[in-house]
């Protein structure tokens, strides 16, 4: 064999085994790529199942937090010989009984009391009829009529996207700590059948409480007073603490006259007075 064939096998022998290193060390890597690959896939599935459980946990939580539908409910009026609050179809009270009877209750041990409301916009007084926030807050002195005053916004169109907000405080005898249980709403300009029909309706509220997004709180096209369960909630506030929720209106009933979108009252109920 000559030289040069000896130098030739040599050569291919080399590049066989380099081949062959080569082709080893490849497939050890396409083992470990297969392995690394597999094992990414594992984790990316887990976390994917982890995301998906998360989600079907956050909306189990929001279901569980959603608005439930309101309860209809009815007028009050003051008997004027026992001072009890009584139901009445033509009533000019709504909300608590325990907020509009002058007997004993668990207001007894109030020693301060307030809701201040405000608004993104209002309209402009029409003679001596005012349609300040102010006017759906309870307070003292109604002289037996809750009705004769609403809130009306006061930009052009429907209002979507206006709002109103209650600051409510109360520090007296009770828990340390208050909890929110119920809303009772008079929507519309619920003076009388004329106004109510006449003005528009709130018919989707965004509420929020201390600015968290609380949802959307659809509310029924009627003049009686509405009630909303706040329990699914827990919202708490200190005895003494101040509490603001806010109303964006989202969607409306129109009125069949006025653009003006309207609410008569908004009370908002507590749990943790103790009277005397």
């Amino acid at each position: 064999m000559s030289l040069r064939s000896k130098e030739s096998i040599l050569g291919v022998t080399i590049i066989a085994l380099l081949v062959a290193a080569v082709t080893g060390c490849t497939g050890q890597q396409e083992q470990e790529s297969g392995i690394a690959s597999s094992v990414t896939q594992q984790v990316e599935s887990s976390m994917i199942r982890e995301e998906s459980s998360e989600s079907v946990r956050e909306e189990k939580a929001a279901e569980q937090r959603m608005f439930s539908a309101p309860r209809i409910g009815t007028f009050y009026e003051v008997n004027p010989e026992g001072a009890e609050v009584e139901e009445a179809e033509d009533g000019r009270l709504f909300g608590f009984p325990e907020w509009l009877s002058d007997g004993c209750s668990s207001w007894c041990g109030c020693e301060e009391f307030s809701c201040v409301a405000t608004a993104s916009s209002q309209l402009s007084d029409q003679g001596k009829s005012t349609y300040d926030p102010s006017n759906v807050v309870f307070r003292t002195g109604y002289n037996g009529d809750m009705l004769d005053t609403a809130w009306a916004e006061g930009v052009q169109g429907t209002g979507i996207g206006e709002s109103i907000e209650l600051c409510q405080m109360y520090r007296g005898t009770g828990e340390e700590l208050f909890t929110f249980t119920e809303i009772c709403i008079v929507n519309g300009y619920a003076k009388t059948e004329t106004s109510w029909e006449e003005n528009g309706r709130v018919k989707v509220f965004r509420v929020y409480y201390e600015e968290e997004y609380l949802g959307e709180l659809t509310l029924l096209d009627t003049r009686q007073p509405q009630y909303i369960d706040l329990a699914p909630f827990q919202l708490q506030v200190a005895n003494g603490g101040e509490a603001t929720f806010r109303f964006e209106i989202a969607e409306v009933y129109e009125g069949s006259k006025y653009e003006d979108t309207c609410i008569t009252g908004i009370v908002i109920d507590f749990a943790g007075r103790i009277g005397h």
